[in-house]
């Protein structure tokens, strides 16, 4: 039993030193760019689908 609680104290004391593993799941993010076409102009009204995957 005393294995066990060494490893939950040796657990609780990561979380602490290293609190930035447990940021790491973002649950939003951003998209930005332009549409252009081959000659590099903008298309108007352009609709634009991101798909996660």
């Amino acid at each position: 039993m005393n294995w066990v609680w060494t490893m939950v104290l040796v657990g609780c004391f990561m979380l602490l030193v290293f609190p930035n593993a447990t940021y790491a799941q973002e649950t939003s993010g951003s998209l930005t760019g332009r549409v252009t076409d081959v000659s590099g102009g903008g298309l108007a009204g352009a609709t634009v689908t991101a798909v996660h995957t």
